[in-house]
């Protein structure tokens, strides 16, 4: 309700510089989709709480959206099979061409490399 007018104005000057802009809220932004909608923002992150095929419903069908996974409980803690699993789940979001996979937030410090390399692997051999 307050920052929208904000985020717009912000990201109007980006635009202007020949830039894109990416809008990264930790946490459910699900509530507040359809405002984020309205932000002119071209990347939207979204945390592994939010539903991706509802954000891609509400997101204009030009933004981007980055996500979801879990990323203490499937790159932290899981295996290299749920990390390959949560990967194809986000590329299957929506058929959407502009869906970029990634954990939800910040893949934590003492991620296992065994997990790194899945993640890898299913981005590269999907």
């Amino acid at each position: 309700e307050f920052a929208v007018a904000h985020e717009k104005r912000i990201f109007a000057a980006i635009h202007e510089a020949g830039a894109l802009t990416k809008l990264h809220i930790c946490g459910n932004i699900s509530p507040v989709m359809h405002l984020i909608a309205r932000t002119g923002a071209d990347m939207v992150d979204c945390d592994h709480m939010v539903d991706m095929e509802r954000a891609a419903s509400i997101l204009p069908e030009a933004t981007a959206i980055c996500g979801n996974f879990n990323p203490v409980e499937i790159m932290l803690q899981g295996t290299p099979e749920q990390v390959k699993a949560a990967a194809h789940r986000c590329m299957q979001i929506g058929s959407r061409k502009n869906t970029f996979v990634a954990p939800g937030c910040e893949v934590p410090k003492d991620t296992p490399r065994e997990n790194m390399l899945a993640l890898q692997e299913a981005l590269t051999d999907p």
